[in-house]
């Protein structure tokens, strides 16, 4: 009996230790605005190629265009430029692709037919999240329509 509630302990122990190192991860879509890193937070050190912080190191910015050495990278904080020479907690940074824009005069849906038709920009990948009752759904735009300048999407729904 002993020797199971000791494998229990060190299984919590080790799990619990796990979660204590996972760094905390900010997702900002590449060519975004500048966002603030947390209150009482500031950048420490270098960044990545792309990336730009404000002046005061409070805020960020990620590339205009994300690459494969630059759309995730991991930077140093401190609660104030001071704390930077001490051994700095970590921020995980992940440059996402670009937020799609929809034309929001575009939409239809058509409850006959079971679809949504919309517009606008960056469309692939973009999701249909459907309410009925308790039950969710959610469907993606694969294969958006260039149509000049803008997109067309249509979207099935069960």
């Amino acid at each position: 009996m002993k020797l199971s509630v000791v494998r229990f302990t060190f299984a919590v122990a080790f799990t619990a230790s796990q979660l204590a190192a996972r760094a905390e991860t900010l997702q900002i879509p590449e060519g975004g605005k500048a966002v603030p890193v947390g209150k009482d937070r500031v950048i420490c050190g270098e960044l990545s190629e792309g990336w730009t912080t404000a002046a005061n190191r409070r805020a960020l910015r990620p590339p205009e265009t994300a690459s494969a050495t630059n759309r995730a990278v991991e930077v140093s904080i401190a609660t104030s430029p001071g704390g930077c020479s001490r051994p700095p907690a970590r921020l995980n940074l992940l440059a996402t692709g670009p937020v799609p824009e929809l034309d929001a005069a575009s939409v239809s849906f058509s409850p006959d037919d079971g679809r949504v038709h919309f517009k606008g920009t960056r469309l692939e990948g973009a999701q249909i999240i459907e309410q009925v009752g308790i039950q969710t759904g959610r469907e993606t735009c694969l294969a958006p329509t260039p149509v000049g300048k803008i997109q067309h999407c249509v979207v099935s729904l069960p």
